[in-house]
């Protein structure tokens, strides 16, 4: 322990490593380590890192990096769920017009019915295409489960 010039203990003396020592302590590869002193993490002086500063170092940007990935994720799923209910509400629309135009196309089908049944018949003999109509709106109409 150093001693500064009012008698009081000025902390611990570094502890200085060699990377491979780093390496073998945080279970990290070395050429990883090489890396994060290059990028600053942690200063590296002919080979050797404070092994107090540089735990601390790491320790602090894993920590970010959990933090970060963390919030991505949370990012992604609200986007999610906000495409799901999108979806969800397109469903709903599509499924309400497709009963919207069933109720049309019976009433239709009802109304042309209504016109069929008061032709006389010989006009219903000729007009075959009518009834035809009318059994093709009843089909769309029809429920489908």
């Amino acid at each position: 322990m150093r001693i500064d010039e009012n008698g009081r203990g000025a902390g611990e003396d570094p502890r200085l490593v060699s990377l491979t020592e780093l390496a073998a302590i945080t279970g990290r590869s070395e050429s990883s380590l090489r890396v994060a002193g290059r990028n600053g993490l942690f200063k590296v002086s002919q080979g050797r890192v404070d092994l107090g500063k540089a735990v601390r170092a790491i320790m602090k940007d894993h920590a970010d990096r959990t933090e970060a990935r963390a919030v991505e994720r949370v990012k992604k799923s609200k986007k999610i769920h906000r495409r799901v209910a999108l979806l969800q509400e397109e469903e709903d629309a599509s499924r309400a017009f497709a009963l919207e135009l069933a109720q049309v196309s019976n009433e239709l089908a009802s109304a042309l019915a209504e016109i069929e049944e008061g032709l006389p018949a010989v006009v219903k003999a000729r007009q075959g295409h009518l009834t035809l109509l009318v059994c093709r709106l009843r089909a769309l109409s029809a429920p489908r489960g």
